[in-house]
């Protein structure tokens, strides 16, 4: 496996697993392609994002909800992240946020930024869309979701009128009020139904 014969995969796939290699290279033996990969992240030519998980290093680079994808394949791109992507919070956010049924974990290589993953429970795994980003599929929160999620990690806050102002939350014309219902229903919570009776009095 030369770099010139794993370039020509890595342009339609610029992020790739050991495992892809290996499919790609079905003669080569996976010590030698686990050697090749070091050396050529050893040498400027990809990027570790995390084990087993490389991009090739050359402009321009994927989008980082692409990388986020590739991070963790059953995470899907909410809260923080799809609230400011859909103009409800001004606050740009520090790291591109995931809801994942794994554990918690960051991660934050040399390019595309920093990723969170947040744990929540499979049963709230719903709500979203699947968006294509070249050869890349990236599932995505619908804003109404993202919010949910939002409230979901901060179920316990004592204040909801002073958190939500905190937030300056901005609802757009194309919100769907039926779906957020649906979907608080869907959440079982009697922590996240305050703050969806809260977004109800003051916002719809």
């Amino acid at each position: 496996m030369t770099f010139l014969q794993l370039n020509e995969y890595a342009r339609t796939w610029p992020i790739f697993t050991v495992q892809d290699c290996v499919k790609w290279f079905p003669s080569a033996r996976r010590k030698a392609i686990l050697l090749n990969l070091t050396r050529y992240t050893a040498s400027g030519l990809l990027v570790r994002l995390r084990r087993g998980l490389y991009l090739l290093n050359r402009e321009p680079y994927p989008d980082s909800f692409v990388i986020a994808s590739r991070l963790d394949p059953s995470a899907i791109i909410s809260v923080e992240t799809v609230l400011h992507r859909a103009g409800m919070i001004p606050e740009i956010p520090f790291a591109t946020t995931s809801v994942t049924p794994a554990i918690t974990a960051r991660y934050h290589p040399s390019v595309g930024g920093s990723f969170v993953f947040r744990h929540i429970k499979p049963p709230l795994l719903f709500g979203f869309s699947v968006e294509r980003y070249a050869s890349y599929s990236v599932k995505i929160a619908h804003p109404e979701k993202a919010l949910l999620d939002l409230f979901w990690f901060h179920r316990f806050e004592r204040d909801i009128a002073a958190y939500c102002n905190e937030l300056r939350i901005d609802i757009p014309v194309n919100f769907s009020w039926k779906n957020f219902y649906a979907y608080t229903e869907l959440f079982a919570s009697t922590q996240v139904t305050k703050f969806a009776q809260y977004m109800k009095k003051h916002y719809s």
